[in-house]
């Protein structure tokens, strides 16, 4: 113990006999050594840091080698070629029916068409289906398909489409009238909307 203390008192006075000039000489010689063991470790950090990414850079790479070359294999495979297929074939229905959504072409199937034809159904008589065919933006022929129960059921539903200032030329063909029950019918008219 007493070793220790002559030795720091002999430390001590040996900083105390340096002059002011010595003093500030070491003190800037730690100092630049200081400096440079941390640009020194910043330095190995550095390497360390470029060390420890090298192989998930590598790994990387390979995934997306693999990646690109799985892209590149379900190219190639049927079910792509299949489902590219049917995606051409999609665009080219959507551009022939893109015809339908032209300027040119703006006949709407208005209610004004068929809503009296509806209206005056009468009972006895059942519709199974009706097909509207423009001729140009306000006139068409509605074609009405179905069944009524007897003919005077038929009758009076197609005096009631002739009553119908819209419906001109109803036409109920009279093949339509020969069996008794049952009549399934078939009514053309033109409209005018």
């Amino acid at each position: 113990m007493l070793q220790l203390s002559a030795w720091l008192l002999v430390i001590f006075l040996m900083i105390n006999l340096l002059s002011e000039i010595e003093k500030k000489s070491i003190e800037k010689e730690n100092m630049v050594h200081l400096l440079t063991v941390i640009i020194f470790m910043i330095f190995v950090v550095s390497l360390l840091m470029l060390a420890l990414l090298v192989p998930t850079l590598l790994i990387n790479n390979a995934k997306e080698r693999i990646a690109l070359k799985t892209i590149e294999d379900l190219k190639k495979s049927e079910s792509f070629l299949i489902e590219q297929d049917i995606n051409n074939k999609i665009k080219e229905i959507n551009n022939q029916l893109s015809f339908f959504n032209n300027e040119g072409f703006k006949v709407a199937i208005s209610e004004d068409a068929i809503r009296p034809s509806i209206n005056e159904k009468k009972s006895g008589v059942s519709i199974i289906n009706m097909i509207y065919n423009a001729k140009d933006a306000k006139s068409g022929i509605l074609t009405i398909h179905g069944f009524a129960d007897k003919r005077e059921s038929l009758l009076r539903f197609v005096d009631a489409l002739k009553k119908v200032s819209r419906f001109s030329n109803v036409n109920l063909p009279v093949s339509d009238f020969v069996k008794g029950k049952d009549l399934p019918f078939t009514i053309i008219l033109t409209v005018s909307i």
